[in-house]
Parts: structure tokens; sequence; C-alpha cells
């Protein structure tokens, strides 16, 4: 059985939590991009760094003729439009015309 002293005890740290919350969200929107958006943002440029290594991967395997030349060009043709994509959010996110 909760006693009122226990209840009084856990409005108040219910209250210096929801305080915490607050001052958190009032110093992430003077940010900007906010902290969440910085997170995408490092997700974005991680997905673009990965494609652009997966394109030079299959253009150095294709140039050691491990892969032929047709199929390479397929894969980093889709890389690229792959990356073209995840520009267009990463501008977004950065508050970049789209069409800069």
């Amino acid at each position: 059985m909760m006693t009122k002293s226990n209840r009084n005890h856990i409005e108040k740290w219910s209250k210096v939590i929801d305080n915490v919350f607050e001052e958190r969200d009032k110093i992430n929107n003077k940010l900007s991009p906010s902290k969440l958006q910085i997170n995408s943002i490092v997700d974005f440029s991680r997905n673009i760094n990965d494609k652009a290594q997966l394109i030079r991967n299959v253009s150095d395997m294709a140039h050691e003729k491990i892969v032929d030349f047709e199929l390479a060009q397929k894969i980093i043709d889709n890389q690229i439009k792959n990356v073209e994509k995840d520009i267009k959010y990463l501008k977004s996110y950065l508050g970049v015309n789209i069409n800069e």
C-alpha cells in the first residue's frame, strides 16, 4: 500500500524528471539542426561514404578484371542513384535548398 509520503516522493521525482526533459528540449530546440537531426546527418553521411566506397571497390575490381565492366557499371549506376537519394535527404536535414 502506498503511503501519502511515498506518493509525495514519487510526485516530486516525477516533477524533477519532467523538468530535466523540458530543459533538454529547450536546449535541443535552440540548436539548428537539432540533436536528433544531427544524428540523421551523421547516418546519411555514413551511408554516402559506404556507397562511395562500394563504387570504388567495384571500379577497382573491374580494372583488375575480377568483375566485367558491364556488371560493374550497373552496380555503379545503381549506387549513384542511391547516393543521390541520400544527398537529397542530407540536404533537407542541413536546411540546404534541394535544387542547389
